[in-house]
């Protein structure tokens, strides 16, 4: 009953949505933000967006959110009527989602690992859809283990389904930047123990990029565990990985992203044609040191914002 009643709401609250959008005038004015949870976090990268916006934007620019969950039980209309001039999605499932029902206006994923991105369908249709990528690109997680880790070169990345996309990559630059890559594919989450303990025991540290099926609340102690028992530290790509444990990260925080999100969004607003630019990489980002981890490594590490500053002055050559 609790469930029937979940949906009977989301149900409801599309529909006032659609009936706001259709009282705002025209479709061009519309933007709707689908996030993947109607969850507080998600709520506020919408909020967020919507007020950049709405504070550069006409007055006639409207912004609604909708729950994803609510284009699976009857409300898919919406958004494949002439009510939005684009629509964001926030986190992978609202892309998913989004993909699927192959919805009318222009679509910027945002959220979204890029390995999964490279995965929906139609991801490849210049202007209609796009992204903003949720990690930052792989030369930067590369600098930061150089300056981090001088003489250091021996990568060690562990890759599953989800992350696969990356290891060609890896590879690539990997020779590029002079570095050997111990690499190992795992594809049931018990696998990843007995992977973490061989490749710590042949590389110098482990690179952690985004993959929720090998990385997430139940196996992220683990991971630190091991790392901790080596003596191999963790270059990961979020500030949560740097509090658990990892020695480092380049990443985009929410607020970082909801910026760039309404820049792009103002910048189509103004263009008034609504394709979409190419998918790229979070232009806001900042750098996190575990002090701890560093300080029980011996390590000597400059200040967050000098890495920053250094990291910014390097040129990214996965663009």
């Amino acid at each position: 009953m609790a469930l029937v009643a979940a949906e009977r709401a989301l149900c409801a609250f599309c529909f006032c949505i659609a009936q706001l959008a259709l009282a705002s005038g025209a479709a061009a004015q519309n933007i709707a933000i689908v996030i993947s949870e109607d969850t507080p976090s998600y709520r506020n990268v919408a909020d967020t967006v919507r007020r950049l916006v709405t504070q550069q934007a006409p007055p006639t620019v409207k912004l609604f959110t909708l729950p994803a969950e609510g284009l699976l039980v009857g409300e898919r209309e919406i958004l494949n009527a002439d009510f939005y001039s684009i629509a964001i999605a926030v986190g992978a499932r609202a892309a998913g989602i989004l993909a699927d029902l192959r919805v009318k206006p222009p679509v910027l994923n945002t959220f979204i690992p890029r390995s999964l991105y490279e995965r929906l369908p139609q991801h490849d249709t210049p202007g209609r859809n796009s992204a903003i990528y949720l990690e930052q690109p792989l030369s930067r997680h590369l600098e930061l283990a150089r300056l981090l880790l001088p003489g250091k070169t021996r990568l060690g990345f562990v890759y599953g389904r989800q992350s696969d996309y990356y290891w060609a990559e890896l590879e690539r630059q990997g020779k590029t930047k002079e570095f050997s890559l111990v690499a190992e594919m795992v594809t049931r989450s018990s696998d990843l123990g007995p992977a973490l303990r061989r490749i710590f025991s042949h590389a110098d540290f482990l690179l952690v990029l985004p993959d929720a099926e090998l990385f997430n609340r139940t196996t992220i102690p683990k991971l630190m565990l091991s790392s901790y028992h080596s003596r191999r530290p963790v270059i990961a790509f979020s500030a949560t990985l740097v509090k658990s444990g990892a020695l480092a990260a380049v990443f985009s925080s929410p607020d970082n992203l909801a910026r760039h999100i309404a820049e792009v969004v103002l910048k189509l607003q103004s263009d008034g044609k609504f394709v979409l630019p190419p998918p790229q990489y979070p232009i806001y980002w900042s750098v996190s040191v575990n002090r701890q981890v560093a300080n029980a490594l011996g390590l000597s590490v400059a200040p967050d914002q000098e890495l920053h500053a250094t990291l910014s002055r390097m040129a990214e050559v996965d663009r």
